[in-house]
């Protein structure tokens, strides 16, 4: 089990998929995840992003391997021993870039629908493309 996935032994194969698909190393457009301690973040890049406002943003680099944006963070519920029913991921988005351009304010930048439906599109692919068994846990929106 992944260090950062101690205390939830159902979400290792998510982290281990989010760091074979981590945005800061990996170049495949696909690869918008960071792992981490308290649990991922979600990024976007130009050509896989949450839609409206996002195709318009002007996309930095950064650290990363390839220009990218924010776009939200998700992270584990249940303990050790928690079954299906019980583990959740929790996601909240929170549009960062977009208020840096004055395109959203402030209080409108947290779990935009948009965001949130591309999120747990991003959320359902990840979990298929780990080695995870069993349906995707729950998705919890916190604000």
């Amino acid at each position: 089990m992944h260090r950062f996935a101690v205390g939830n032994a159902r979400v290792a194969p998510l982290v281990d998929a989010a760091i074979l698909f981590d945005i800061a190393t990996n170049e495949d457009p696909r690869a918008l995840f960071e792992a981490g301690p308290g649990g991922l973040q979600l990024w976007c890049n130009e050509l896989d992003n949450p839609g409206g406002l996002w195709t318009k943003l002007r996309m930095q680099r950064g650290i990363h391997a390839k220009p990218c944006a924010f776009v939200g963070a998700i992270r584990w519920q249940g303990g050790r021993t928690a079954s299906i029913d019980e583990t959740g991921l929790v996601l909240t988005t929170l549009a960062y870039a977009l208020c840096d351009l004055e395109q959203v304010p402030m209080e409108g930048i947290q779990n935009r629908s948009e965001d949130l439906a591309w999120a747990r599109r991003k959320i359902q692919w990840l979990w298929e493309a780990s080695e995870a068994s069993g349906p995707t846990p729950r998705i919890i929106v916190r604000e």
